[in-house]
């Protein structure tokens, strides 16, 4: 489960921003929603184009894949290669163009807190430390490493032999989980794999979802989930199968079922509509996530979809009917309609926005204050007051004149 995700110094964003998952004690509304009583179990993050959305949720993945490709590159060729993605620097400021990238998370599995910091300048790792904090007792440090030099807490010490360095591109989660998969290292790294970013935005992902879908032609448990999420989202589909073309086992056509007065008609898939294609790529997904208790993150998720579809995925995870394992949604959006006290605590509401060094900042709805130092009524009609531009982040646009003095 997150309970924090930290970044400094990464595109848009020059000065640390912070996604805290921890519901805020003092705010009373849909405590039934909260995992363990002090968790969100949703994040939705709202600005305008621009301000950087898009760029905390790639700040996530980018940290998780950093990790998991250097192992995926040890696991196939037995070397350290670096991986694709890794992070860059806040470039409008000459100072933190020569600063690390500084990231921070914060998890809970099991009954221990982790909390995983790393320092990068790109693809060379500086600073990396993972520390423990079990029930009771002190934080406890796993391993620290510095440059190349790596060290063991007293937990790895009585496990494992001394590493005498470790390569500057080489996350030392990677090297142990590969090397020894011991624990709480193996637990750590599998968090951080089952944490996936979905943004429409790059081709490569829908064609992932796509062929999710089609690996789970021999899994028929999973298919009657998919089958029962279809029925309760009801978007016109009955029922779907697979067709093997014969004269190529590999190629699998989806046909989706529709009900009308009693008789079945089949469409192929890519005859429905695009939102409805979304959403039948994106449910594999959902389904493993509330499953597994992984989180599900996602850019834009609104694209194409009716508010009340929306509505409905959103309330598979503050419903705890369907998500008894503490699943988390953290997604961005530009949809007011679902932007109420009825989708959401204010807790669960963030914005993110550019400053006048167009740096990103990021903030709950919860942080910000009234004239009168009050928090937001929680009875406040949101979307109204965000348009407004009472939260600091509005979708403004300046007035302009674009035919001017041209003729001057």
């Amino acid at each position: 489960m997150l309970i924090q995700f930290s970044v400094e110094n990464y595109q848009s964003i020059k000065n640390k921003v912070c996604l805290d998952m921890r519901a805020m004690g003092s705010l009373r509304e849909q405590k039934n929603s909260l995992i363990d009583e002090k968790f969100l179990p949703v994040a939705a993050i709202y600005g305008p184009n621009g301000g950087g959305k898009t760029t905390v949720l790639r700040a996530l993945f980018t940290m998780c894949s950093f990790i998991v490709q250097s192992i995926n590159s040890l696991e196939r060729n037995g070397e350290s290669k670096t991986p694709s993605l890794y992070p860059h620097p806040f470039l409008l400021d000459m100072e933190s163009r020569n600063k690390p990238t500084i990231f921070e998370l914060v998890l809970q599995i099991g009954t221990s807190t982790f909390r995983l910091y790393m320092e990068c300048m790109q693809n060379k790792i500086l600073v990396e430390t993972l520390q423990e904090k079990k029930q009771k007792g002190k934080p406890s440090t796993i391993y620290e490493r510095k440059g190349n030099t790596l060290l063991f807490g007293e937990e790895l010490l009585r496990k494992l032999p001394k590493i005498p360095a470790i390569a500057d591109e080489m996350p030392a989660l990677s090297y142990i989980k590969h090397l020894f998969g011991v624990s709480p290292v193996k637990e750590v790294f599998a968090w951080l794999a089952n944490c996936c970013l979905i943004d429409y935005g790059i081709p490569a992902i829908e064609e992932a979802l796509k062929r999710a879908i089609v690996a789970l032609k021999m899994d028929l448990k999973f298919q009657e989930a998919m089958k029962k999420l279809i029925s309760y989202l009801n978007f016109g589909i009955e029922d779907f199968k697979f067709i093997s073309d014969d004269s190529n086992t590999k190629q699998q056509q989806i046909t989706t079922i529709h009900k009308i007065e009693e008789r079945l008609y089949e469409l192929d898939l890519q005859a429905e509509s695009s939102g409805s294609q979304k959403i039948f790529y994106l449910l594999p997904l959902v389904i493993l996530s509330l499953q597994k208790g992984s989180p599900i993150v996602v850019d834009e998720l609104e694209a194409k979809l009716h508010p009340k579809m929306l509505e409905r995925i959103i309330g598979l995870f503050t419903d705890k009917t369907n998500n008894p394992k503490g699943a988390q949604l953290i997604f961005t959006s530009h949809d007011l309609s679902t932007m109420n006290n009825k989708v959401f605590r204010r807790d669960e509401i963030w914005f993110a926005a550019k400053d006048e060094k167009e740096s990103t900042q990021l903030y709950s709805l919860a942080d910000i204050r009234e004239e009168d130092g009050e928090r937001i009524r929680p009875d406040a009609v949101y979307n109204k007051q965000y348009l407004e531009g009472r939260y600091g982040a509005d979708p403004y646009f300046k007035n302009m004149t674009l035919w001017g003095n041209m003729d001057e």
